[in-house]
Parts: structure tokens; sequence; C-alpha cells
């Protein structure tokens, strides 16, 4: 998995094009699991780090199904948006808004 963090306001239209060619130049570190809780009757994504030895992120993922505005961003159906638990504190820390690029 590769990733492009951007902390204000939406991100720029890119192509896909574009984008494959940031990806091509950054190393593949990261990677995934999906693992579901049964007590808690939720789905997870654990996110790991090749070059960081004990890293672990907590995300809980939601899918749109019925388009909305928030803080001046659209969200379509279809968009991810993902959850940053803080294992310690069990409160979200960060959100994290996809698409997909087509």
């Amino acid at each position: 998995m590769k990733s492009i963090d951007k902390l204000r306001g939406p991100c720029e239209l890119n192509s896909r094009a574009e984008l494959e060619e940031v990806f091509r130049t950054m190393p593949a570190v990261i990677s995934w699991r999906y693992s579901f809780s049964i007590p808690y009757q939720k789905g997870a994504l654990v996110i790991g780090r090749s070059d960081v030895k004990g890293y672990g992120e907590l995300w809980e993922p939601q899918i749109v199904i019925k388009p909305f505005a928030n803080g001046g961003v659209e969200f379509q159906v279809g968009d991810l948006i993902l959850y940053l638990a803080d294992l310690q504190t069990h409160k979200i820390t960060w959100i994290r808004h996809l698409r997909k690029v087509g």
C-alpha cells in the first residue's frame, strides 16, 4: 500500500496516470490486512510498516451509501471514510477520505 496525505482542504483532482507516476518513485513499506471483531461486530483495517518495528494502526472503515457534504467536502456514494482509533484512549484521532480514481 502507498499513501499520500494532505492536511488542509480537499486534494486536487489528479488523473490515474499522474498518481501512478508519483507512486512509482515511492517505496512500498506499508502493508494492510482486514480483521473482523466478533464481540464488537465491526471490521477494521490493520496497517503495519516494514520500516518501523512494532508499528500498527487500527482504522474503522465506512462506505458512503448516501451523498452528503461536510466541512466544504462533497462525499459521494462509494467513497471510503476511515477513522483512525487510538487504542489507548479509544477515541478517533484521524479521519481519512478516499475516492476511487478512474
